[in-house]
């Protein structure tokens, strides 16, 4: 075979070596995750790696899943904002705002002056930007309200300018294909939203603007007007929605019609249920089911007078007697202790009981003389009784021992396992768990529990969840009958917390004053 030959085979094996080389490249290049600035562009972040730990950056968040060094065998997710501040508002985060799969909302300054609303799966595996408030609006301290979510969608509102008018567009914004919609537009002079209730089986939610009530349709994004003439703050006359969104009960302070009203949302009608005169009523409050009303009352006193304990907006839940009505039976009847004023109460899950608090007469002339501006005075002032109050057989029943004294918010969780959680004043502040169902045990967790967190205290899956501090530590427990597990424990500033499906979302500051929001696996 001559040299020539010889030349042209080699030649030929090498062009097709090289083209092989080259083509295993492509597949490569053409098969590799796309780099970090080309997923902001997107406007997402997917990762569905399956490593025990992973740190994705997206935007202005950090994203990571860890193994949890301080708790034996437990992993958690966290979110790190890298710029910017998370707006608190994971307290008033209920199942409702969870979406099917497990997706929840946050929002938080991007440290440039907007806020953005962010939609994050509960692994924290996948990240959306929803929407953001411009500049104008956010410097102005105006934030997202999020209504809740029905199917793929989640409700919100966002205050900013349609055309030249000044008010809140509602949007939805469906994850299934990342689309967002304008629904309708509330044109309002003061930017406030008040209370309002969301309710995706009737397509609608109801919404308390300055004076008025409102309903907003869904599907169409027809605004009805259902009640003018209230006062322009919510916090005046303390307005709850029922459950089911038919009715809406408010306490009136104007002299002329002072007294505890009902307002019929499908027909428009506004009824006295209990007029001001030698009581004064106030603080409603419905129980989950709907079936009663409850709310304050206060008589007058020898100087014809009444006694209140003022808060920052009105009085405190603090009173001579509750009145109940029962839409059902269509009854009422009194919650009144002789010599005690009643305090601070609830209605357990499946609607059958009431737990309050009671404190001496005494006592309470003594907190009459200090307010919202002095709660170290207050929550030294012991309450002496907790009850539970059967609303089928109208009878109470004294949970605590007469030796435990409890603070001021003394609240508590009740159950079909009769867990009772409540805070004593006695040694310094300790916070106790009391379950009552067969052997009476108590249980003293070592740790203090903040006060306004108690209405979010749940039972999963037969479990109380509590979360505590304890000189600069946050952890989670669980409480089964007696037994308490640590399920996580980390060190830094605890700000709120509650849960969502079956997991817990924790946000706080850490050692370094980084702000996370950390989901936790119950």
């Amino acid at each position: 075979m001559g040299f020539k030959k010889l030349s042209k085979i080699f030649l030929v094996l090498f062009l097709i070596l090289m083209i092989t080389v080259s083509a295993i490249s492509c597949g490569k290049q053409n098969t590799a995750p796309p780099t970090q600035n080309s997923q902001n562009q997107n406007n997402e972040k997917d990762d569905n790696t399956d490593n025990d730990e992973v740190t994705v950056e997206f935007n202005d968040l950090k994203l990571m899943r860890k193994i949890n060094p301080m708790v034996e065998n437990t992993t958690y997710t966290e979110a790190e904002s890298k710029a910017g501040y998370f707006h608190s508002f994971v307290y008033y985060l209920t199942d409702s705002f969870a979406s099917e799969n497990g997706n929840f909302p946050i929002i938080k300054d991007d440290g440039e002056k907007n806020i953005k609303l962010y939609v994050i799966s509960r692994d924290l595996r996948t990240t959306f930007t929803a929407d953001r408030i411009e500049a104008e609006f956010a410097e102005k301290g105006y934030l997202f309200y999020l209504l809740g979510w029905k199917g793929s969608k989640l409700y919100y509102l966002k205050a900013e300018k349609d055309g030249e008018k000044k008010g809140y567009s509602v949007y939805s914004f469906d994850i299934a294909d990342r689309s967002k919609k304008k629904i309708a537009f509330i044109e309002l002079e003061q930017l406030y939203i008040g209370n309002f209730k969301f309710l995706p089986e009737e397509g609608k939610a109801i919404l308390f603007v300055p004076g008025k009530y409102i309903q907003l349709e869904l599907a169409s994004g027809n605004i009805t007007l259902l009640k003018t003439g209230l006062p322009s703050y919510d916090g005046l006359f303390y307005p709850q929605i029922s459950p089911d969104g038919k009715y809406i009960a408010y306490s009136l302070l104007e002299p002329e019609r002072r007294g505890m009203y009902v307002f019929d949302v499908e027909n428009k009608k506004e009824v006295l249920l209990a007029g001001a005169g030698e009581r004064d009523y106030f603080t409603p409050r419905w129980s989950p089911d709907g079936r009663y009303l409850a709310f304050y009352y206060v008589v007058k006193n020898e100087k014809g007078e009444f006694e209140y304990v003022e808060g920052e907006d009105g009085p405190y839940p603090i009173a001579d007697g509750i009145r109940v009505i029962d839409f059902k039976e269509n009854k009422e009847f009194d919650i009144a202790m002789q010599g005690m004023r009643i305090g601070f109460s609830y209605f357990n899950g499946d609607s059958n009981y009431m737990i309050f608090s009671s404190v001496p007469l005494e006592s309470a002339k003594e907190l009459n003389k200090y307010s919202v501006f002095n709660p170290e005075k207050m929550n030294s002032i012991a309450f002496d009784g907790l009850w539970i109050f059967n609303l089928k057989e109208n009878k109470a029943k004294k949970i605590n021992e007469e030796n435990i004294k409890i603070g001021f918010y003394p609240a508590l969780i009740l159950s079909q396992e009769e867990y009772y959680f409540y805070k004593t004043i006695d040694e310094g502040w300790k916070d106790l768990v009391y379950y009552n169902k067969g052997s009476g045990q108590v249980i003293d967790t070592g740790y203090r529990f903040i006060p306004e967190m108690y209405q979010n205290l749940k039972l999963i899956k037969g479990n109380l969840i509590i979360a505590g501090i304890n000189n600069g530590e946050i952890s989670i427990f669980k409480v089964n009958k007696g037994e308490r597990k640590e399920i996580f424990r980390t060190k830094g500033v605890f700000r709120e917390y509650n849960i969502i499906n079956d997991y817990l979302l924790l946000f706080y500051n850490d050692e370094q004053e980084k702000e996370k929001i950390t989901v936790i696996p119950l």
